[in-house]
């Protein structure tokens, strides 16, 4: 009943009468924050329906959220759902649809958000030693960082379809895994929050900053969909290169503070939306500057120091590693293929990687006899990544033939990538909005590669009862079932 009555009063203020209901606003608003805390809410069964009335209750009267309710917030967010994290970033969204910042914490509270809200992490101490953002969950959220986290929705039915057709959220269940695993861990925008706390008080050590990711996390930020998301970033990523200006010096200080300075030196206009690729791309650079012993090392400097700045209208290193003259080709083809896979989200990536034939070269490199099962997976990513942006599923369907390539894969024998990948990208393509405006011709070719699709799964699972009944183990690859 609560939730069908929370469900009643979104509709109401987002209908027509909604403008004649402003007047009771705040009442409502307040009587909703005294249910309960938000962060106990935002793990209620009526969770998303709350937060849905907090975000239409903001579109009625736009205001800057503060500081205490934001914390609430994030405090929430490292413990909900998928579904709860977006909603949250709606009602974000909502209180930033006017070009409103995002607020300032104070220590305490970044102290709290980082903690999750549990005591034992808010000794100020290991807040600024970045005890509470793990590497490894700096990489995660570096590599799935959810690029319009706080751009306005639609409104969602309950349990929290996702924003957009394309998919939802970025990274919310790995990063949910990893919270599982490790215990509560800000999300992207509560770590955003907490750096800037960091940096405004002049808590940074850049050394450490760069090793944990912290500075590449910043740096990803700069490709926020949200102005407000963007300005945050900027903000921060400026208070770190002062830190790197003026602080003590440390052996990797002038390569971090060329590649920063080749990013900034490319960036011609205010608030300027970075594209994904080049800001992962510099995420990735920081944490190679950090390591002189890897793989990268000395060709990501070559890069930057034969450069005035960044070209952002390029896809970066690409035909350096992607054609390779090293000794180590292959290693250099699978780095730069996870770093499109990381950083393709968006259609201006989309569109960069189109200026470079890129796709061209994936479904080409996918079938000669250079490409290797894990090549072959990563270019899969890639494309399955293409396809996620209206740009790279109507270059693949409309100029590349990728159909026609999906069926001669699923057609080989045996299947020279995996099936599950296979399939997954035919989905996207299906679901794609391009695919709609195409020809039906198109229509059938989809429906014949999803018959070969059935009929591979199917040779699988006859391949692994004959393995079974011939006393084997039938294999280590369940996904073909």
């Amino acid at each position: 009943e609560g939730a069908d009555a929370l469900r009643l009063a979104a509709s109401l203020l987002r209908g027509p009468c909604g403008p004649h209901m402003a007047p009771l606003a705040p009442a409502l608003r307040r009587l909703l924050e005294l249910r309960r805390p938000l962060r106990e809410s935002m793990r209620a069964p009526d969770a998303h329906e709350l937060l849905d009335v907090l975000s239409a209750l903001a579109a009625l009267q736009p205001a800057p959220m503060g500081a205490p309710m934001a914390v609430e917030l994030l405090v929430g967010c490292a413990a909900s759902s998928e579904g709860g994290r977006r909603s949250a970033y709606s009602l974000f969204g909502a209180h930033c649809a006017n070009g409103a910042a995002l607020p300032h914490l104070s220590l305490e509270q970044a102290a709290e958000v980082a903690g999750g809200g549990a005591e034992s992490l808010l000794d100020p101490a290991r807040l600024e030693s970045l005890d509470w953002l793990r590497a490894s969950h700096a990489r995660e959220l570096v590599r799935s960082f959810p690029v319009d986290m706080l751009l306005p929705a639609e409104p969602a039915g309950c349990g929290g379809e996702p924003l957009s057709a394309s998919a939802p959220l970025e990274g919310g269940e790995a990063v949910a895994r990893a919270d599982a695993a490790e215990g509560p861990r800000p999300d992207a925008l509560g770590s955003l929050l907490v750096l800037r706390c960091l940096l405004r008080h002049g808590r940074c050590d850049a050394p450490r900053w760069i090793s944990k990711g912290a500075a590449g996390l910043l740096v990803v930020g700069l490709s926020a969909a949200s102005p407000s998301a963007r300005s945050l970033a900027y903000e921060a990523v400026a208070a770190l290169m002062a830190v790197l200006r003026n602080g003590p010096s440390f052996r990797e200080r002038p390569h971090v503070v060329r590649l920063l300075r080749s990013l900034q030196d490319a960036i011609t206009k205010p608030n300027l939306r970075v594209p994904s690729l080049w800001s992962v791309f510099v995420a990735h650079g920081l944490a190679i500057l950090a390591q002189p012993h890897h793989p990268q090392y000395k060709a990501l400097n070559n890069y930057i120091l034969t450069r005035a700045f960044f070209d952002l209208s390029d896809v970066p290193m690409f035909f350096h590693c992607f054609h390779s003259g090293s000794s180590t080709p292959r290693d250099d083809r699978l780095w730069m293929l996870a770093l499109l896979s990381h950083g393709l989200r968006a259609e201006e990536d989309a569109r960069l990687c189109g200026g470079r034939h890129v796709l061209e070269l994936l479904l080409g490199f996918s079938d000669s006899s250079l490409a290797d099962p894990p090549a072959r997976r990563a270019c899969l990513a890639v494309l399955l990544r293409a396809s996620g942006t209206a740009d790279g599923a109507s270059a693949l369907l409309s100029k590349h033939g990728i159909l026609a390539w999906l069926r001669m894969q699923l057609c080989a024998s045996p299947l020279s990538s995996p099936l599950l990948e296979l399939v997954a990208l035919l989905a996207a393509l299906v679901r794609s909005p391009p695919f709609a405006s195409l020809a039906a011709a198109t229509h059938a070719e989809a429906g014949r590669a999803l018959c070969d699709a059935i009929a591979a799964a199917r040779a699988v699972r006859r391949g692994r009862g004959d393995a079974a009944a011939g006393g084997g183990d039938g294999g280590d690859d369940d996904r073909g079932r």
